[in-house]
């Protein structure tokens, strides 16, 4: 799978992700992006055989509590919690 066809599949999953966490629609923006710059940068180092759909979200996570620590946005076990859920959510879909 091309990196466009990537980005296509997982925009919105990741968008959702981070802004059911964020409840902000320009942070999810913000992190969405730099999640995809992330994966654009690493992807040669992927290994197919693993779970690209892990490793995006992973990189989601990672970077929204970079920015999180950057910004001294608090993260509550409240926002943990729904962090999960809504990660579960995304890979029903």
């Amino acid at each position: 799978m091309d990196f466009e066809e990537i980005y296509r599949r997982y925009f919105h999953n990741i968008y959702c992700y981070i802004l059911g966490m964020s409840k902000n629609c320009d942070i999810a923006e913000e992190v969405t992006q730099e999640t995809f710059f992330k994966a654009l940068k690493a992807v040669k180092k992927y290994d197919d055989r693993g779970n690209i759909t892990a490793w995006l979200f992973s990189i989601a996570r990672n970077t929204y509590f970079t920015l999180c620590r950057k910004k001294h946005i608090s993260l509550n076990e409240d926002i943990l919690c729904e962090m999960q859920m809504n990660l579960k959510m995304c890979f029903r879909s």
